[in-house]
């Protein structure tokens, strides 16, 4: 009985000795989790800050005004565009007067 005590004792030790190893890698391979998310917590702290500091009704000031601007010189592109197009119809009737003038003169 003494022996059998001793056995499981020493069985215990052994697994006691076993579940400490464990531990210690557990707690190892938690500071190494709990590093790498302090990490990941200032890189998002960092961004974090960045986004609240810029500027961003500045920017889509400015994009808006740049819009703007593109919006116009379209517009104004267009109207000459218009005008040319008005013109050349102006000068391909004009063309045509002038062709039928010269036939006009051709026969008198």
């Amino acid at each position: 009985q003494f022996t059998d005590a001793m056995f499981k004792l020493q069985r215990w030790h052994g697994e006691s000795q076993d579940l400490h190893i464990h531990l210690e890698a557990q707690e190892e391979r938690l500071k190494s989790l709990r590093t790498l998310m302090d990490s990941k917590d200032e890189c998002v702290r960092t961004l974090s800050d960045r986004v609240e500091r810029s500027d961003w009704d500045g920017h889509l000031k400015e994009l808006q005004d740049q819009l703007t601007s593109l919006e116009e010189r379209c517009r104004g592109i267009e109207l000459e565009l218009c005008q040319k197009e008005q013109l050349l119809a102006v000068e391909e009737e004009v063309r045509g007067y002038v062709c039928r003038l010269d036939k006009l003169e051709q026969l008198q």
